[in-house]
């Protein structure tokens, strides 16, 4: 039902599908860098070089927002958790998972500034890249699960989130997300810079 969209002028679109005028729009005063909507369209999030923001479909005024560096955020399919990757010189770079009152719920460190983060549909799995790939369970006790060496572009889990696909560098990689086996990897001889999987992990 709604699209929302990052521009190069700085500024967040919401959109109707049904209609290239947006519902609203907001400045952010920055790049944006990453945006994502949950499944139901209520809950959009986007992120600047400095800063993160969570709105309501129904006004361009955030409902929350917080100042972090070099963000990269998502928003699991129902709404209820939001992952953000950040990274600063006072802090090092982050990990943490947040509600839509933009509080954390849980966080933690990596190393690398961040390139992508990813979350699956079913909040139970969360995943960024720096220079390492990290991927926790948030479903029950928020622990790193494994990681991998190498870096990110670009991360999507399927639906059911038993599958995790990867960009770094010039190769794809899928991975199962239970135990970090990495399934097969495809060098494509050139940068991959977006990935994307299948509801059902088929394709």
């Amino acid at each position: 039902e709604y699209v929302t969209a990052g521009a190069w002028d700085d500024t967040v679109y919401f959109f109707g599908k049904d209609n290239s005028t947006p519902l609203w729009s907001y400045a952010t005063g920055g790049n944006v860098v990453s945006v994502a909507i949950s499944a139901d369209g209520e809950y959009i999030v986007a992120s600047s070089s400095d800063k993160f923001y969570v709105f309501d479909k129904d006004s361009s005024t955030p409902r929350c927002s917080r100042s972090e560096s070099n963000v990269y955020v998502t928003i699991s399919a129902h709404g209820e958790y939001i992952a953000i990757a950040y990274s600063s010189e006072s802090y090092g770079s982050g990990l943490s998972l947040s509600g839509t009152d933009c509080g954390d719920i849980w966080a933690d460190s990596f190393s690398g500034s961040p390139t992508s983060v990813a979350i699956s549909d079913d909040g139970e799995y969360i995943a960024a890249a720096g220079n390492t790939l990290y991927l926790y369970d948030i479903c029950c006790t928020y622990e790193g699960l494994w990681t991998s060496s190498g870096g990110s572009n670009s991360l999507d889990f399927s639906s059911n989130g038993e599958y995790l696909v990867v960009a770094s560098g010039d190769s794809v990689r899928l991975f199962a997300t239970d135990n970090g086996t990495s399934l097969w990897t495809y060098n494509t001889g050139d940068s991959v810079n977006s990935v994307s999987i299948s509801a059902d992990g088929e394709y």
